[in-house]
């Protein structure tokens, strides 16, 4: 995985890890890497788009 990683809830902006070989950073990739990994392994038999968010106001459109 890249040193970025791109969030899409903060409008696509990169996450950019200042000391790729601090400690920190080594644990934040391995994260968003395990992540990823998961959501790829997950059935598509129910892919339908869901869109969430952070408004308890407003529905949560399914």
């Amino acid at each position: 995985m890249d040193e970025q990683a791109r969030a899409s809830g903060d409008a696509g902006k990169p996450i950019v890890v200042a000391n790729a070989a601090a400690p920190a950073a080594h644990a934040f990739l391995a994260i968003a890497e395990t992540l990823e990994q998961r959501v790829r392994e997950l059935p598509k038999t129910n892919a339908a788009p869901r869109v969430f968010t952070a408004d308890p106001l407003l529905p949560i459109v399914e």
